[in-house]
């Protein structure tokens, strides 16, 4: 309940407060459709936001913590790692949903991570993050595979470094 009441105090300052966003880029919907015919889905927190100075909107997305996260010097590669590809994957999504023969649409190519705190006293952290075309690239083609896989009933051929594949016990990779 506190991270819906953040996003929601939250969007309404960026829309109604400061007039950085529309209310149609608020809990964004987004849908791809891969050549292969995989889907993906997901909702943008605030697809466009236009902060004075800057040429480009940004995607903002905001995510809550425990005070004890929240209070580490650094936030955690692990957690860092699955930010970039969710916000990656959202800027791909809406760039490709945007018309691109209109040169005065703008696609977010960086998102503004708002990270909170939920706990007494409240924070916030901000982490800029960078559109990065070669990490989608890789989640799209890790994304076929698995449709692949799925198709032919069989399971992706492993890649992964010998012992460290997360799911090297449940079958034999290449059989």
């Amino acid at each position: 309940m506190v991270g819906h009441f953040w996003h929601f105090w939250l969007q309404n300052i960026l829309t109604e407060g400061l007039g950085f966003a529309q209310e149609d880029d608020v809990e964004r919907k987004l849908l791809y459709t891969s050549p292969e015919g995989w889907t993906v889905t997901g909702s943008a927190d605030i697809s466009h936001v236009f902060v004075p100075g800057y040429e480009r909107p940004f995607l903002v997305d905001f995510k809550t913590m425990n005070k004890m996260q929240f209070d580490q010097s650094a936030i955690p590669d692990y957690v860092l790692k699955k930010w970039r590809a969710q916000v990656n994957i959202y800027m791909d999504m809406i760039h490709q949903t945007m018309p691109h023969d209109d040169p005065t649409v703008h696609h977010p190519m960086q998102c503004i991570m708002i990270v909170i705190c939920k706990d007494t006293p409240h924070n916030f952290k901000e982490v800029v993050i960078d559109y990065d075309s070669e990490l989608v690239d890789d989640i799209y083609l890790k994304w076929d595979r698995v449709w692949d896989a799925l198709q032919n009933d069989y399971p992706p051929v492993c890649d992964c470094e010998p012992s460290k594949c997360p799911v090297e016990t449940l079958y034999v990779p290449g059989a």
